[in-house]
């Protein structure tokens, strides 16, 4: 585990070092509480924590979904078969290289919070707030898990990365769907790990020992697959030489 936690410290340096992804937490979560505030203020409507929030989650998840594109950048810069042949695990190599993804994501949270007190937004803090912010990091991160697997298998990861932002957020629960879609935003309470965490910040859903418990089942049932799912990709891309593909 010291490993692990090593590893995840040097690539989180690595990653706070590449403007794109510092840009990326601050341009996505300012984006789209700005695109809030100017809604409500259109609209005379009267401003509320679910839009600073909103920003928050959007700016963490968007942050998360680089773990496709951390894949592309490893490749292209070579390092790929490198870091994922080390003497722990392939797949604990790999959670070390996504980790800081999930991570960086949490900036996100005080960003939004100083912007949108500035703008007007009311800030609330409780203990739900507390225990959807950890809940939803963690969802991320075998999220990230899962997708950094799969897109280990192509050098085009960085291309999908953003079909991954908004369809997973919109069955998760980020805004209101037609009632058409309420049957599938309630299965995504069992198979998308953070789709509990943002109902739960987002007042949609309270944490309950029946909410808390489906998240565990969610989070563990959606971690044993990304790791088992891992460990077969990464050594089928060993296989067939794709770690090293970069054109």
């Amino acid at each position: 585990m010291s490993r692990f936690f090593s590893l995840a410290w040097f690539h989180l340096k690595i990653f706070s070092k590449n403007s794109y992804f510092v840009s990326l937490a601050i341009t996505s979560t300012l984006a789209l509480l700005f695109i809030e505030y100017i809604v409500a203020y259109a609209s005379n409507l009267t401003l509320t924590s679910q839009s600073w929030l909103r920003a928050a989650i959007f700016g963490l998840w968007n942050c998360g979904t680089t773990a496709a594109g951390c894949i592309s950048f490893q490749r292209h810069r070579g390092t790929l078969p490198y870091l994922l042949n080390h003497r722990v695990s392939d797949a604990v190599s790999l959670a070390a290289v996504v980790a800081p993804a999930a991570i960086f994501g949490l900036l996100c949270f005080p960003l939004a919070m100083l912007v949108g007190s500035i703008l007007g937004f009311p800030l609330t803090f409780t203990p739900q707030f507390v225990l959807g912010v950890i809940g939803l990091w963690l969802g991320a991160l075998v999220l990230d898990f899962l997708i950094a697997s799969i897109f280990v298998l192509t050098r085009h990861a960085m291309v999908y990365e953003d079909l991954l932002t908004l369809p997973l957020l919109l069955l998760s629960g980020l805004y209101t769907l037609p009632t058409a879609f309420a049957p599938i935003t309630k299965l995504a309470n069992w198979f998308l790990p953070i789709a509990l965490p943002i109902k739960w910040l987002l007042g949609n859903e309270p944490i309950s020992w029946l909410t808390f418990s489906q998240f565990a089942v969610c989070l563990l049932i959606s971690g044993g697959i990304s790791y088992v799912l891992a460990h077969y990709l990464l050594n089928k891309a060993k296989q067939t030489g794709r770690l090293g593909v970069v054109i």
